[in-house]
């Protein structure tokens, strides 16, 4: 959105009124919203970077990867996240709260894990 907004200036307003709507959340609320999905998805590139580290280095020495560092490395993306759910609970209204949390555990999980609907 970034990038379509930065390439037509004239066009970013409706851009964000068009993401807003669809997250079902008030206007003013989106550069929030934005603002803790980059440092998440901030969070995950550095958690990636090392964990391809780690790979890259074990693989030079012909070493599996030891499952209690993957485990650890899941345990970093799975607390990014829970990061992120807590600084928008805080950050955003308690209605804004309210139609992310409906959106991720309706709309996004079941689009994406049709297997797992919310619980």
């Amino acid at each position: 959105m970034d990038q379509k907004k930065a390439s037509n200036a004239q066009a970013a307003p409706s851009l964000d009124a068009a993401a807003a709507a669809h997250f079902k959340i008030d206007p003013g609320e989106l550069g929030k919203l934005q603002g803790v999905t980059n440092n998440v998805m901030a969070d995950f590139k550095k958690i990636d970077k090392d964990y391809t580290a780690y790979l890259n280095a074990r693989a030079k020495y012909d070493q599996f990867p030891e499952p209690a560092m993957i485990q650890q490395f899941a345990a970093r993306r799975r607390q990014a996240v829970m990061d992120g759910m807590d600084k928008l609970q805080k950050q955003l209204s308690p209605a804004g709260w309210a139609a992310i949390h409906d959106y991720i555990n309706n709309v996004h999980r079941l689009r994406f894990h049709r297997a797992f609907p919310a619980q």
